[in-house]
């Protein structure tokens, strides 16, 4: 997910976690057995207290009979407890409340869906409460290979996932992942890569007639041929995220609501949306790039709706029910992604219903090329940044409101806290500009810590937005590039030029693009991607010639630089096309007060024999000693076309990271 980075020296974290495979569990396993220590729960002497099932086989066998005498095998005596026994003999346990534990492994659902509700075909049918841990969800692991879908929870069900991840499932109804229709809890879980299909909502969640919960929980690279590629909330449902992730997620043939598609009751709190996707259909489908309001009640707090395209309206939000917005946001999303002029409001579309803001930053969102945060009629309850308030009609309290400023806000990074946020620049007109007896919440309740967990001031004033307070514009062993890692705003979802927010392009074309994207860019898990790579990267576009500038001042590092002692190091990942020879330089100048050259360092380009005539990036940097003198850098990147009408050049994750010499560790060029 996302280049979020939490720089020391030079590596960028990411948001998108791409698990890896080790599970070294799962490789001793003999005959798809767990030794049988691990094994089963005795049976109980009465059914006073429901039993714990501890999974010790990665096969998808059913329970046989007895099913109700809670013991978990897959027939009599044989010890066997594989993930469907234990929990079809807790669906018939009397009095559910059952307990299953799933160890490290990867649990494959192989048997193909005989019919509906049948729990010993197809998706895990949960009928009664019970409570499912894993040994975290990089480790256990249930992948349904598109089969069916995962789990289903049934009407009167109170269950709680934990530690898990589901993924795989593929279904032609709702809810690719997981369908819930009883009260569901999920804690610490990834759900990714599942879809649905035939016109139906929630490629990864479909919420249907429940109440869902998600903490700590992340959706992600889900998709549905419908609406909702990542969680649909039905009508009368109530779904509350705290802490969460709903990233990468897409809809097709013009479904709204990328990331989320809600009708029912939908609560964010401290959570983040990012990277989702509309896509497909009629040029003005696809409204809600992130969240689509269909005709719900939307409650946001303390999140950030950040890079988030739709096809037509509302690149962050659409809204035709009732929205309320509380220290949120809405930063880097864009409405009309294929330049068509089919949309507006790049971070938030009011269509019906009551749009109300507090105390929320709305910037840097665009409508094709153009700045354009939002359209329609709002609601402001003080306190407010918009950077542009172009197609929006503003009533409520105004005086307050901060309009037409730039926020300075940096890309999404982990900046401390269960996900990642979008910092401040220190001198941001949103710092401390709201007094402390309006930082409340939705219930007017003191809201004492932003989206991080971090503290807001008790005395004096907080900041407007998720983040609280800012961040020094240049410090050591931290990249001092913004948005070199092309995630301040949402990619083209097909190479059309979108702007680059913190470059200069000065009239030349440098566009940002999603990874996946259709059209020969670079495939995550096929090509030449870097491990860092985030949702976006930056191509040359529909131009001959392209690329962008950025200026850096390093005048409030300039005691330390005079002392000969600050190293630096400079990289970045350049690329391009199968074995044309399109291909980007990137240059950085260090220069002193007076504009003057002192040293030029330039990343060499990356040629398609160094790539194997593949598609793709390599890493490429340089290390040294920042000048004496230096009070500015410059940074350049280059992308020449060679080959065909569009320039095939990409760069991702460009960094420049200043250190003391004593902390200076030469890296070792990749």
């Amino acid at each position: 997910m996302h280049k979020f980075s939490d720089l020391y020296i030079t590596m960028f974290c990411k948001l998108r976690v791409y698990f890896g495979v080790g599970f070294a569990i799962a490789g001793l396993l003999l005959a798809n057995l767990i030794p049988p220590a691990a094994s089963v729960a005795a049976a109980p002497a009465s059914f006073t207290s429901a039993p714990t099932f501890t999974v010790n086989s990665l096969a998808d066998v059913a329970a046989s009979a007895p099913l109700d005498n809670g013991i978990c095998e897959t027939s009599p005596g044989n010890h066997i407890c594989t993930l469907r026994a234990a929990i079809i003999k807790a669906n018939h346990y009397p009095g559910g409340g059952v307990t299953i534990h799933l160890p490290a492994g990867i649990y494959d659902i192989t048997i193909p869906p005989g019919g509906t509700d049948d729990e010993t075909t197809g998706d895990l049918n949960l009928t009664v409460s019970l409570t499912l841990t894993g040994a975290g969800a990089e480790a256990s692991i249930i992948d349904a290979h598109q089969l069916d879908r995962l789990v289903d929870v049934a009407v009167g069900s109170t269950v709680t996932l934990s530690n898990l991840t589901l993924r795989g499932g593929k279904v032609n109804n709702t809810g690719g992942g997981l369908q819930n229709q009883g009260i569901t809890t999920l804690n610490n879980d990834v759900i990714s890569g599942n879809q649905t299909l035939g016109g139906s909502s929630g490629g990864g969640i479909a919420n249907l007639t429940g109440a869902l919960v998600l903490n700590n929980t992340q959706v992600r690279d889900n998709q549905a041929i419908g609406n909702a590629g990542g969680i649909f909330n039905n009508n009368n449902s109530s779904l509350t995220l705290n802490n969460s992730i709903v990233d990468g997620n897409q809809t097709a043939d013009g479904g709204y609501g990328g990331g989320l598609g809600n009708s029912g009751t939908l609560i964010l709190n401290n959570s983040l949306v990012n990277g989702n996707q509309t896509s497909g259909g009629l040029q003005t489908a696809g409204k809600g790039g992130g969240i689509a309001n269909f005709a719900g009640v939307l409650t946001v707090t303390n999140s950030t709706i950040s890079n988030n395209s739709a096809k037509s309206d509302g690149g962050g939000i659409y809204s035709s029910g009732d929205v309320n917005v509380f220290f949120t946001t809405i930063a880097g999303n864009l409405a009309d992604s294929g330049t068509t002029g089919a949309g507006a409001g790049g971070g938030i579309f009011s269509a019906l219903g009551t749009f109300s803001l507090k105390a929320s930053l709305v910037g840097q969102n665009y409508a094709g090329a153009t700045l354009n945060d939002g359209n329609g009629s709002f609601n402001s309850l003080g306190y407010n940044l918009i950077q542009t308030m172009t197609g929006m009609t503003l009533t409520g309290i105004t005086a307050s409101n901060l309009n037409g400023q730039d926020p300075q806000i940096n890309s999404p990074q982990f900046n401390g806290g269960p996900t990642p946020t979008r910092a401040l620049i220190a001198g941001s007109p949103a710092i401390g500009a709201v007094p402390v007896v309006q930082c409340t919440d939705s219930v007017g309740a003191p809201l004492t810590v932003d989206q991080r967990g971090f503290s807001r001031p008790v005395n004096g004033a907080c900041t407007i937005g998720a983040f609280e307070g800012g961040q020094p514009a240049v410090s050591f062993l931290r990249n001092l590039v913004h948005n070199g890692d092309a995630e301040g705003a949402a990619s083209s979802p097909n190479g059309a030029f979108v702007p680059v927010p913190g470059w200069q392009t000065s009239g030349q074309l440098m566009t940002a693009v999603h990874y996946n994207t259709p059209g020969g860019f670079p495939v995550v898990g096929s090509d030449l991607v870097p491990t860092n790579h985030g949702d976006n990267f930056f191509a040359g576009g529909p131009s001959a010639g392209a690329g962008g500038t950025q200026v850096i001042d390093l005048s409030p590092l300039a005691a330390s630089i005079d002392t000969g002692n600050i190293h630096y190091d400079f990289s970045a990942d350049l690329g391009g096309y199968l074995n044309q020879a399109d291909q980007a330089t990137l240059e950085a100048d260090f220069l002193d007060q007076s504009f003057h050259l002192l040293s030029q360092v330039i990343l060499g380009t990356v040629t398609a024999f160094d790539r194997g005539n593949l598609t793709g990036l390599l890493h490429r940097d340089a290390t040294g000693l920042v000048p004496v003198n230096s009070r500015q850098v410059e940074l350049f990147i280059v992308m020449t076309t060679v080959n065909g009408p569009y320039n095939d050049s990409y760069v991702d994750n460009v960094s420049l990271v200043l250190l003391p010499k004593m902390l200076f560790l030469p890296m070792v060029v990749r």
